[in-house]
């Protein structure tokens, strides 16, 4: 968590306000992990980080709820041409 990843660009300082429990909850861990490095901005960075993957995960679970019967069907006809492909690899 110390460090930012390989492809992220140089770091730029920002001002955030977070709800009192929650900085209590981050210094707790920084204090505790301090050995290793973490700083309040690497936890905070992970955080973007990890909420930026859910956004993308949520995108992907709804393109793929509403696009479910396209892709299924597109399957099935990948499959039955694929099979008959092998059937007459195989003969």
């Amino acid at each position: 968590m110390k460090t930012m990843s390989p492809n992220s660009t140089k770091a730029k300082p920002a001002t955030i306000t977070l709800p009192a429990d929650l900085m209590i909850v981050v210094d707790e861990y920084v204090e505790n992990h301090k050995s290793e490095g973490v700083s309040r901005s690497s936890v905070v960075e992970e955080g973007v980080r990890l909420w930026l993957q859910h956004l993308r995960d949520k995108r992907d679970l709804e393109y793929f709820t509403r696009n479910a019967k396209a892709l299924q069907a597109d399957n099935e006809s990948w499959s039955k041409i694929s099979t008959r492909a092998a059937k007459e690899i195989f003969k």
